[in-house]
C-alpha cells in the first residue's frame, strides 16, 4: 500500500515552492498543485508580476537619479558651506520659495545626509590629497571639552614649505572617550590613514599636540 503524505509536508512543499514569487499574498482555492500552476500561468497573475517588476525598477532609477542630483548635491553644499544646519530644509517657508522660484523639490534632510554628505565629504579629502601629496606636512590635533565633558579633536594639517604659506586643512573631528596618549596616538593614525590610504608617509610630517 502507497504511503500517504500527510497534509503538514503537503503544506511545507507548497510554501517553499510557490512562497518566492515576490508578490503579495492571496487565497487560492486549489488543493491540488496543478491548480496552483494553472493559477501562475492566469493572465492576472502575469499582469501582477509585470507591474510589480515596473515598480521595482523605477524605484531603483529614481534612487539613483536623486542619489546623483546636481541639485540635491549643491544644495547640499552651499549649507554647509555656508554653516546652515541641513535640519532648515525643513522649514516651510523655505520650501515654498525654492518651489516656487526653481520648481525643484527639496529633498528630506535625512535623503541629504545619506547620500549627498558623504559625496561631498570625499571630494574634500580628494582636494586635500592633491594640494598635501607626499608633504611634507605638519599636524596639529587640537582638543577641547564641551560642556557635556564629551572630549573632542580636530586634526589640523598643512604643506611646510619655505617660501609658500600653505592653507591649512580640517582632516577630521573625532570624539574621544577619554583624552590621553593612547587616544590622540589612534586618532593620529586614523587620520594619516584617511590622507594617505595606500602608504602613509611616516617621515614627511612634524607633529605637534
Amino acid at each position: 500500500m502507497p504511503k500517504i503524505q500527510s497534509t503538514s509536508v503537503k503544506l511545507r512543499q507548497y510554501v517553499e515552492e510557490f512562497s518566492s514569487t515576490g508578490l503579495k499574498p492571496m487565497a487560492v482555492s486549489s488543493n491540488k498543485r496543478f491548480q496552483v500552476t494553472q493559477h501562475l500561468n492566469t493572465a492576472k497573475h502575469l499582469s501582477n508580476s509585470t507591474i510589480k517588476e515596473k515598480m521595482k525598477q523605477i524605484f531603483i532609477k529614481d534612487s539613483f537619479k536623486d542619489q546623483n542630483s546636481e541639485f540635491s548635491l549643491d544644495l547640499c553644499h552651499a549649507f554647509l558651506d555656508s554653516d546652515i544646519p541641513l535640519w532648515k530644509l525643513h522649514n516651510t517657508t523655505f520650501n515654498k520659495f525654492v518651489q516656487k522660484y526653481t520648481g525643484k523639490h527639496i529633498p528630506d534632510q535625512f535623503t541629504i545626509r545619506k547620500k549627498c554628505v558623504s559625496v561631498l565629504c570625499n571630494e574634500v579629502i580628494d582636494r586635500i590629497r592633491k594640494e598635501i601629496g607626499e608633504g611634507p606636512i605638519y599636524v596639529s590635533i587640537d582638543e577641547t571639552t564641551d560642556v557635556d565633558r564629551r572630549y573632542v579633536a580636530n586634526v589640523i594639517l598643512g604643506l611646510m614649505h619655505e617660501e609658500i604659506c600653505s592653507k591649512s586643512y580640517l582632516l577630521t573631528c573625532e570624539e574621544l572617550s577619554k583624552c590621553n596618549y593612547q587616544t590622540v596616538g589612534n586618532l593620529f593614525h586614523d587620520a594619516l590613514i584617511i590622507l594617505w590610504p595606500n602608504d602613509i608617509k611616516y617621515n614627511t610630517f612634524f607633529f605637534y599636540f
